[in-house]
């Protein structure tokens, strides 16, 4: 029987349908459009319309165009018709938000759902999969032998890199600890690693490939040597051990992805809803193009505005080459571009000029630009953007139509922003695409207190992660929270724990308040002491979780005496259930891998539960492509630029903070790693200061006018003279924009 034809064949082959703007509204769709939803578009009615079998189709348009709800609305509109769930295969850019909108819209049971992201499907074919792998030599031979691989998530990777390579990075070998630390230094080798298996890279070669593309001296080149022998012990150990990170698990996918046995197997699906093909690379495009030649019926979404992506990591020219022959219903925003805009970007770059000055601009459709004068200090800019949000709430804008974009969301931002916005009974959710996971407050916490939890550690904890435990399980105040740590360090000399007996409390009457809460945490800390020492670190931070922080924060009386939440903290709620459960997986992870490594001399034999604390701690965490974040009507969010656009609702409000930062783009140049040297498309030359500015300038311009394009009414622009150390900003963006419009 010949196979399925080609995608080039398909198209030779007369159209079965009539062109895709004009078909009609398919007869289901009133009765499956929920009331959440709002009525369907031209182009949601064309996609809602499509016939079970036809030609690949793309939605094309900008971030917030209604692409992701069409496909949505499709996933609904097959299973009224009677499709089974396990027939239909969705990559989703946010698969959490699939499946929540998924139990709100079809409470009847359903079968196998497969939702996935692209590295989540990856890692459920290689579960499948994995006996076929071995049994058909596709894998080196393991010295320890599985039953199935384990995959590590970001953190767990950086701690396995680190353990297995630890002789290849010797002082002066392959980094120079003054301009490169340990951790920077193995986030890069991760990072090569999973450029190069995205864009089907020979991995023995990426050393000299790194070494080609280096700007600086030949004499400093041999460092890349070094890096190649991190690269061969790193994928000889993954193979040994099969503990796969994110990385590595792309490149066995690649090998899976040519037995015969499993291309056949995607027959099993008639429909495929892929979003994001604009944040695609080699390997998952490969992929894709088998897609298209087995399915009946796909439908793929991509951003007109890719090209931010690129600088990001994807291969947006491979996405555009790969749709180039498709079909394409073009959803609103992707085909027009507000003129008004571009000359605004002009008119910022000159009036901008003036500091003493507020300009208002008017724009097409009652959009408004509005720059405030920049003051000197950047608490002073802060106080301002909070009493700009306070302000448009009290005249009656709801919260989820403002969006704070910030260059970069450093913690001080984040923590001065909440604080203001608290006592209004207002929280704040940052945006910012792949934080660390100690970024997340709930997470330094449970760190603090596991340090507090095993004495004979010999460590204290770190003198703000303390603080904020006292603040979530003490007091409130956060200022009073700062006076207890400093009285009790005093009392103790600095040694931690204190028996709260030995204070003496009709001396420290402003610590009455704050008894009640701390006799309860030490109380809490003893018991586990007394009973617990000996259970893991996993169960320490489950259980006070459940047993300290959530009745300390989140529970109240609801009128039959039922404990319940406010819709606030529920949404804060689970997002913290989430950190807890990755920190959790993270931490039986690493014990695992802890018992299957030989012994590391430089370790000894101090606990395991010391090196899980020092890794999350010394700020390890993988760049890559951001992908779009939950969103929650009960918070003031806090976007980079870049999650800003990959947002699906736009923001009435836009407020940009400390436009006047450098950080709205980043750079390239990297001493072990180069996400253009990478790429598919490098041109072999060195890449040198020169090409970086020129990315940098045109990636910006994207940013900014993808950031622009999503107004709506008015934009706030605040920036400041000085940063929070009180140094001098430097990187106008506004200079930028005007020598990119020239």
């Amino acid at each position: 029987m010949p196979g399925p034809p080609s995608v080039a064949a398909r198209h030779r082959q007369p159209r079965a349908s009539k062109p895709l703007l004009s078909c009609s509204t398919a007869t289901y769709t009133d009765r499956v459009l929920v009331s959440h939803l709002t009525p369907p578009t031209a182009e949601q009615r064309a996609v809602l319309a499509l016939p079970d079998r036809h030609d690949p189709v793309v939605l094309h348009g900008m971030a917030g165009s209604g692409r992701s709800s069409a496909l949505y609305q499709r996933y609904l509109a097959l299973l009224k018709q009677g499709v089974p769930s396990e027939s239909i295969l969705v990559w989703a850019g946010d698969k959490n938000d699939w499946l929540t909108r998924l139990g709100e819209d079809w409470p009847e049971p359903i079968g196998r759902i497969e939702i996935h992201t692209f590295r989540g499907w990856v890692q459920q074919e290689l579960r499948r999969w994995w006996p076929t792998l071995e049994s058909e030599g596709r894998m080196p031979k393991a010295d320890v032998p599985r039953h199935a691989p384990t995959f590590l998530a970001v953190e767990s990777a950086q701690a396995f890199l680190d353990r297995v390579t630890t002789h290849c990075r010797v002082a002066g070998a392959c980094y120079d600890e003054t301009t490169l630390s340990k951790p920077a230094q193995i986030i890069q080798v991760l990072d090569a690693l999973g450029r190069s298996v995205e864009n089907r890279l020979d991995l023995t070669t990426v050393d000299r490939r790194l070494a080609q593309g280096y700007p600086g001296p030949d004499a400093e080149k041999n460092r890349f040597a070094k890096v190649g022998c991190c690269f061969d012990n790193y994928r000889k150990a993954v193979y040994r051990y099969r503990i796969f990170d994110q990385a590595m698990q792309l490149d066995v996918f690649g090998r899976l992805m040519a037995l015969p046995r499993y291309q056949a197997s995607l027959a099993r699906f008639r429909y495929a809803l892929i979003d994001t093909v604009d944040e695609s690379y080699p390997i998952q495009q490969t992929l894709l193009r088998h897609l298209l030649s087995q399915v009946p019926s796909l439908v793929m979404a991509c951003d007109a505005n890719g090209g931010l992506r690129e600088y990001l990591g994807a291969d947006y020219p491979g996405a555009l080459k790969l749709i180039e022959p498709l079909d394409t219903i073009h959803f609103e925003g992707s085909q027009v571009v507000k003129t008004g805009m571009l000359d605004f970007a002009k008119r910022l770059s000159m009036l901008v000029a003036d500091p003493e000055t507020q300009f208002a601009v008017p724009l097409p459709e009652d959009v408004r630009i509005i720059l405030e004068p920049p003051p000197a200090l950047r608490s002073e800019m802060i106080a301002r953007v909070a009493a700009c949000v306070l302000g448009a709430i009290g005249n009656g804008r709801p919260s989820k139509d403002i969006a704070i974009i910030a260059p970069s969301l450093d913690p001080l931002l984040v923590w001065a922003l909440r604080e203001r916005f608290k006592p209004k009974g207002l929280s704040l959710m940052s945006h910012g695409g792949g934080a660390r996971l100690v970024d997340f407050r709930i997470v330094r916490c449970l760190l603090a207190l596991a340090v507090m939890a095993y004495p004979a550690w010999g460590r204290t904890p770190r003198r703000l992660d303390l603080i904020e435990l006292f603040e979530l399980t003490v007091i409130d105040n956060p200022m009073l929270a700062h006076a207890i740590h400093d009285h009790l360090e005093k009392l103790s000399n600095g040694v931690w724990p204190i028996d709260p007996d030995a204070v003496d409390w009709a001396k420290a009457k402003w610590l009455a308040v704050a008894e009640p809460g701390y006799r309860r945490l030490w109380d809490w800390l003893k018991n586990w002491q007394s009973d617990h020492a000996a259970e893991p670190i996993d169960v320490l931070i489950h259980r006070a979780f459940g047993q300290l922080l959530v009745p300390r924060r989140y529970t109240g009386l609801g009128p039959n005496g039922d404990a319940e939440l406010s819709p606030t903290l529920r949404a804060e709620y689970v997002e913290e259930i989430r950190q807890v459960k990755h920190l959790t997986e993270i931490a039986k992870t690493l014990r695992r891998l802890d018992k299957d490594l030989p012994p590391d001399p430089e370790w000894g034999d101090r606990p395991f539960e010391l090196r899980l604390i020092d890794t999350l701690q010394s700020g390890m965490a993988a760049e890559r492509p951001f992908a779009p974040d939950r969103d929650d009507d009960a918070f003031i969010h806090l976007h980079t630029p870049q999650s800003y656009t990959a947002r699906g609702e736009d923001a009435g409000l836009q407020i940009w903070v400390d436009t006047s930062a450098a950080t709205w783009y980043k750079s390239d140049i990297k001493t072990l790693t180069n996400a253009r040297v990478l790429s598919v498309n490098w041109d072999g030359q060195p890449y040198d200061a020169l090409k970086d500015e020129r990315d940098q300038a045109r990636s910006l311009g994207r940013l900014v006018l993808s950031v622009l394009l999503k107004a709506k009414d008015r934009v706030h622009v605040f920036s400041s003279q000085h940063d929070a150390e009180g140094r001098e900003l430097f990187g106008d963006l506004p200079d930028r924009i005007e020598s990119l419009l020239r």
